[in-house]
């Protein structure tokens, strides 16, 4: 026989009582290029396994100590040498050891006298089973090596529960079976339009299905999401058309907002996959708005409408309780006119609007700080502050608008990201010397090609004079946005801020570093 090169690495535990056929298997699996070891009786055979183990094991069913069925359902039994492949040698009447074989695990069989052909077709196939299997578990091994060191990260989603509900009431004759076929029936079609829109399905309990959709340029863009509900109550009321024995109808809720990502490993029906799970302030808002959102609705926060610039028709909510009013949602139509219309190219003086998070910095005490320094001391002390603010807002995502003296006006497109800067501004230059105070709101605003304007500027100039020097003072608005970031904050009750009619709510934005 001649030697195969595939299998000159391939290790095979050969176990039988008799020397004869020990030897003869050797001398045969040798020929093949298969490296050997002998192994005369069972407890032999698992000392040697546990020192080394091989990549096949040839497993005689008869010996004095530990008999062969037991040998197996051993190893079978133990992770560590479970995907060992396993061949078991019986008698040509060994029907019952065969039986017993299958039940304690074994992947193959050969009858004695063994047969030199079958004997290389039954290890080829073994082995190469075995080759496919470890290799799937290298694949499996890395990922989760990956997806652990990732670890859980903090990010800006769109998150979407969705509700599948009967409409109307189920045929009298139709059995819950088919109740539960169809249900399964709509629930792959709502998963398989997520993933059409890059959606990532997130939990997929019985009750609703969560999913989070992808972020581009570092912004979270609902108007994924948005068509994605939209797409799903349209197929809703395509499948009811052809269902008669029990319809469905799609409740769906739209939330903008930071979550904490994280790998989760997951065993179903035998298999095991690694997804991704999603926690926060968001999730949790999101459910509970799902909880009040009729079947046949669409319900976006705010902070989604806000965010696509009236891209769709929508229209307020009335009645809703306390869940649904904590993130003032309008419930969706359908898309407008405007939706998807490319944006011209020359912006020279038009304005556009826009949902962003506007951070306002200024120097506490810098008239009497320049004329105790001088001049030439305070202007290089000065450049120094704005290598540094600068380099925070590159660091950070920031967009530096513009200086009003000694201080800074910057967009953001991720609320928390500018609480974080805020946090390094006030750090670094209180210890320069320079304390500075912030001010921070999320809101709409007017762009133009080199400015921004609009109310939502002026509150954050307003809320940055209440600041004192090295705090952070964020509206509500901001603080509902970063929503289980774990940023921490203190409240600082109603404030009257000038040239403003309403009282706004301010917060202290408290850094971890803080006792």
């Amino acid at each position: 026989m001649s030697s195969n090169p595939s299998t000159q690495k391939a290790t095979i535990l050969i176990v039988d009582d008799e020397p004869y056929n020990v030897d003869y298997l050797e001398q045969n699996l040798s020929d093949l290029g298969y490296r050997t070891r002998e192994a005369f009786g069972g407890r032999e055979a698992l000392d040697s396994v546990a020192e080394e183990p091989p990549d096949l094991i040839l497993l005689d069913v008869m010996m004095p100590d530990i008999d062969g069925i037991t040998v197996c359902r051993m190893l079978k039994g133990d992770p560590t040498t479970q995907l060992i492949p396993i061949v078991i040698m019986t008698a040509l009447d060994g029907k019952e050891d065969r039986i017993r074989g299958i039940e304690a695990g074994a992947d193959d069989f050969l009858t004695k006298p063994v047969d030199d052909r079958e004997l290389h077709a039954r290890i080829t196939s073994a082995l190469r089973m075995k080759r496919a299997v470890d290799e799937a578990v290298d694949e499996l091994e890395s990922a989760a090596q990956q997806l652990e060191e990732i670890g859980p990260r903090q990010e800006e989603v769109v998150m979407l529960a969705i509700e599948l509900r009967p409409a109307g009431s189920t045929t009298e004759t139709s059995p819950a079976q088919a109740s539960d076929f169809l249900l399964g029936r709509y629930r792959r079609a709502v998963i398989g339009i997520l993933e059409r829109f890059g959606g990532q399905v997130v939990d997929s309990p019985e009750a609703h299905v969560l999913a989070v959709m992808p972020v581009t340029g570092g912004s979270a863009d609902p108007s994924g999401a948005l068509d994605a509900a939209l797409a799903i109550q349209a197929e809703a009321k395509a499948l009811n058309r052809g269902n008669e024995i029990q319809p469905f109808d799609a409740a769906i809720s739209v939330n903008l907002g930071e979550a904490t990502l994280s790998p989760r490993r997951v065993e179903r029906e035998g298999s095991v996959y690694w997804t991704m799970s999603a926690s926060g302030v968001v999730r949790d808002q999101t459910v509970l708005v799902l909880g009040e959102t009729e079947a046949g609705d669409i319900l976006a926060s705010a902070l989604v409408i806000d965010r696509v610039h009236g891209g769709y028709h929508t229209e307020r909510v009335d009645n809703s309780g306390p869940s649904v009013e904590a993130v003032q949602p309008l419930r969706v139509l359908e898309r407008s006119d405007d939706a998807g219309k490319e944006t011209p190219t020359d912006t020279g003086n038009m304005q556009t609007r826009l949902l962003a998070t506007i951070l306002v910095s200024d120097l506490v005490g810098s008239t009497d700080m320049a004329a105790r320094l001088g001049d030439r001391a305070w202007s290089e002390k000065l450049d120094g502050h704005y290598s540094l603010v600068r380099s925070t807002f590159e660091r950070f995502g920031g967009e530096e608008i513009a200086t009003t003296g000694d201080g800074f006006l910057a967009l953001f497109d991720r609320p928390a990201e500018a609480i974080r800067a805020g946090f390094t501004m006030c750090k670094w230059s209180e210890a320069a010397g320079l304390p500075v105070r912030v001010g921070i709101h999320t809101g709409e605003v007017e762009r133009t090609a080199d400015d921004v304007k609009g109310i939502a500027v002026h509150l954050a100039a307003r809320v940055s004079a209440e600041a004192q020097g090295g705090e952070v003072l964020v509206t509500s608005t901001t603080k509902d946005a970063v929503a289980g970031s774990q940023l921490r904050f203190a409240d600082k009750g109603a404030h009257t801020l000038k040239g403003l009619e309403n009282p706004w709510h301010l917060h202290l934005a408290i850094p971890d570093d803080a006792g």
